[in-house]
């Protein structure tokens, strides 16, 4: 029994073998390009959180809601623990006023309409409610994003992971 394509049969092998690598690079390339895109949202994430937080300390009347913000952003999820850890056991602090943060004698009954600062000795500036609705409601959204990108980055990696199993199982089937 001879193959009247013998000839064709030696080239036709190491076309399907060629073939079959550069689906595997392809492959390969796509799982790179989804870890790059995981690492991307992890950084807009980052930034998202930090603006959260900073946007939650200003609403706060914290001084320090600048220094808040850029830890978030750099360290992220573990910064903002600390923060809302400080922030949940320090809740029996008087307002601050606005001009130098000092913080604000309670309101005497019969004394002045509004709280004076004792450092200013101006009549205390506070945050109007407005101001204090548009905070929360840049918190809100910010702390929304840093979600959707973080569970969007923990697909990416998912989907990688399986793109990825399945082209070493691939490559040692073939």
């Amino acid at each position: 029994m001879n193959n009247p394509l013998h000839w064709f049969q030696g080239p036709l092998e190491e076309h399907l073998k060629e073939s079959s690598s550069i689906r595997l690079d392809a492959a390969g390339a796509a799982v790179i390009l989804l870890l790059i895109l995981a690492v991307l949202l992890a950084v807009l994430g980052a930034v998202f959180l930090g603006l959260c937080v900073y946007n939650d300390a200003l609403s706060r009347q914290n001084p320090n809601a600048g220094m808040w913000g850029v830890l978030c952003g750099f360290f992220g999820a573990i910064v903002a623990l600390i923060y809302l850890i400080i922030v949940t056991t320090s809740k029996n602090q008087p307002p601050r006023c606005v001009r130098c943060g000092s913080f604000l004698p309670p309101p005497v009954p019969g004394g002045p309409a509004g709280p004076v600062c004792p450092v200013c000795g101006l009549p205390a500036a506070v945050l109007p409610a407005e101001q204090m609705r548009l905070y929360a409601g840049r918190r809100r959204r910010y702390l929304i994003l840093w979600i959707v990108m973080l569970a969007a980055g923990v697909i990416l990696i998912a989907g990688s992971a399986v793109l990825l199993a399945f082209l070493l199982l691939q490559s040692c089937a073939g």
